[in-house]
């Protein structure tokens, strides 16, 4: 299974949340537009598309299948970048030079290293508390 997943074939409730989301997202491109180039042609262009388009979404939202499919096949990339590559560079940049300095230093958290004239290794612990103690976290 892999971690994104086209999906080709969405439900008609999909669909329909689709096509209030886009008209959230357009109205905002809009309202942008508006705001760069202050020319309202633009804007009642892109406002009036994504309302018809969103009308059309809710009235009948399988004909929005070809739109939603291609929304996502453009995303596909996005997504990708954040979940490997963003994940790649905050473990090598962040999570490595971290277990550097601590090996650097000598801190060893979890106790691995090699005792030759160590009997066991078992650590004692102290015994849990009442049971009770649980139910009062604060």
């Amino acid at each position: 299974m892999a971690v994104l997943d086209i999906n080709w074939h969405p439900t008609s409730k999909q669909l329909r949340q689709f096509a209030v989301l886009q008209l959230l997202f357009f109205g905002l491109v809009a309202v942008w537009l508006n705001h760069r180039s202050g020319g309202r042609a633009a804007t009642v262009v892109v406002l009036s598309l994504s309302l018809l388009t969103c009308l059309v979404g809710l009235v009948r939202p399988q004909s929005l299948r070809w739109f939603f499919v291609g929304w996502i096949v453009a995303a596909y990339p996005i997504g990708w970048c954040v979940s490997y590559l963003l994940l790649t560079a905050l473990f090598y940049l962040v999570v490595t030079p971290i277990g550097m300095i601590m090996a650097c230093c000598g801190y060893d958290p979890m106790h691995r290293r090699w005792d030759r004239q160590a009997k066991t290794y078992w650590r004692p612990r102290t015994p849990a508390d009442d049971v009770e103690r649980y139910f009062k976290q604060y």
